[in-house]
């Protein structure tokens, strides 16, 4: 079977230049690899600048420790078991004639002992997740942004009378008055204590919820939505498997359908209703860069 991906991370040289073959499925396989040991690649750049970065590996004897050198991940690849380097190494090679077959591959990861993988790349938990995913389970376990503010003197109650100007002039110039600042440069800092004590009980693996099987059946769904949308698990739980589900769209659309008649996460509602209607691409952009300042003949205004 041939491999397309349609992230430019995972595009060989080859592919970029000329269009790949078999051999470029196996560059794709060693870049997933080493992403599974050293963390996203090139997460914060542009298409463009991704496939320039790739470009410039022809010139590098080992793209893998290269790859990691630019990422500051040089000393977390050097932990990887050695006999996992050499498939990820044997996987990135420049020449596609030099690259490993999938056969060869199959038959070094069966040689490859589970228990030296374990420590490979430590879970990161919460840690891992989204900020916004964060904040609302922290609001769900109790969290409460008004008080934390006002505890950090951040929010304060000002009588209205005491805002008001004491003159004003004919020009409209005001004399007198407070005028409350619009924008505070104090930070404050909020402890995620509450939440990991309320989610403290949950495995590592279930900040990984598999696409294509429900590991997990929960009490919760049995109850009115409104109290499910305010469980903490159960949302915790719905949204890392709609997060998943969505990554994959619009190879997963099934499953989200499938998903989407139990119940659908308010913070992913938006997201989810594109994928049910089958909205594929960036629709935002393609609607802000509609000209919609020149005049036309067709407006009507």
């Amino acid at each position: 079977y041939h491999i397309f991906f349609s992230l430019p991370k995972y595009l060989s040289p080859e592919t970029i230049l000329k269009g790949g073959g078999p051999a470029a499925d196996v560059w794709s396989f060693g870049i997933i690899l080493l992403e599974l040991c050293i963390g996203k690649l090139w997460h914060n750049l542009k298409p463009g600048p991704i496939l320039r970065r790739i470009l410039t590996l022809v010139h590098a004897n080992n793209p893998a420790e290269r790859i990691a050198r630019e990422h500051d991940c040089l000393d977390t690849y050097k932990e990887v078991p050695e006999n996992l380097r050499n498939i990820i190494e044997m996987c990135l090679k420049i020449y596609p004639s030099e690259r490993a077959t999938f056969a060869t591959l199959v038959d070094k990861l069966s040689q490859i002992d589970d228990k030296e993988l374990v420590t490979v790349k430590a879970e990161r938990g919460l840690m891992g997740c989204k900020l916004q995913y964060l904040y609302h389970w922290w609001q769900l376990a109790g969290g409460d942004i008004q008080a934390e503010l006002k505890k950090n003197c951040l929010i304060k109650n000002t009588p209205p009378i005491l805002s008001m100007p004491i003159a004003i002039l004919l020009d409209g110039c005001t004399i007198g008055g407070k005028t409350g600042a619009l924008y505070d440069r104090r930070i404050a800092k909020y402890s995620l204590d509450l939440l990991k004590i309320r989610l403290n009980h949950i495995p590592p693996h279930d900040y990984y919820p598999l696409m294509h099987e429900r590991k997990k059946e929960y009490d919760a769904v049995l109850l009115p939505k409104i109290i499910r949308e305010r469980d903490t698990e159960y949302q915790f739980y719905r949204l890392l498997l709609f997060q998943r589900l969505l990554h994959g769209y619009p190879f997963t659309a099934p499953y989200i359908r499938a998903e989407a008649e139990i119940d659908i996460p308010p913070l992913v509602r938006g997201d989810v209703w594109a994928a049910l209607l089958g909205v594929v691409g960036d629709i935002q952009d393609q609607y802000e860069r509609i000209d919609k300042e020149t005049p036309t003949p067709t407006d009507r205004q």
